[in-house]
């Protein structure tokens, strides 16, 4: 799995360097999370972290494009960890210098286990979400982000993956 998840890594970070002209806007961010996994958990039994990267692939006068990659890490109380390593396609809205919404599509692997059952898994997903940076100043911001994923588990697609982001980013290269 560590072998899976660093070639994954580093093709996601090799795709947004190599995406764009050297001038575009790059970014990372990172945070707090809670998160959701099916129908039988809570909010409340889920906290981690997540840290996302990426690099601006094309703009217009209101909105950019960017590549991404996502890295996260969820405790639950009921003995289970997540770890979910995804990427993909994010659209910002940039009508305004300080509060820029956006959605995205990611697909990626969620690593769970459950270490006092012995057990552990991979599990494919597909799924999107969206937030909002609320820049402080050209480099420094705040975001609220959330994500929803279905997990393929035993070849079915009953469950879903439910994530909130309260965090900070950092960009440069330029603006949205």
């Amino acid at each position: 799995m560590k072998k899976l998840a660093g070639m994954i890594v580093g093709a996601i970070a090799l795709l947004v360097v190599s995406a764009a002209p050297a001038r575009a806007q790059m970014w990372v961010s990172g945070g707090f999370t809670v998160q959701d996994w099916g129908t039988g958990s809570d909010w409340n039994d889920s906290k981690g972290f997540a840290v996302d990267f990426g690099r601006v692939i094309h703009k217009t006068a209101k909105t950019a494009g960017a590549l991404y990659g996502d890295f996260s890490f969820n405790m639950f109380s009921d003995v289970e960890n997540d770890t979910g390593i995804v990427g993909g396609f994010r659209e910002f809205f940039t009508f305004n210098d300080h509060f820029v919404p956006y959605v995205h599509v990611s697909t990626g692997l969620m690593h769970w286990s459950e270490p006092d059952f012995d057990s552990s898994g991979n599990d494919w997903t597909i799924g999107g979400g969206g937030g909002v940076n609320i820049n402080l100043n050209s480099s420094w911001g705040v975001k609220v982000q959330y994500d929803y994923w279905k997990p393929r588990e035993n070849d079915n697609w009953n469950d879903h993956i439910g994530r909130w982001t309260f965090g900070a980013n950092y960009t440069w290269g330029g603006s949205k």
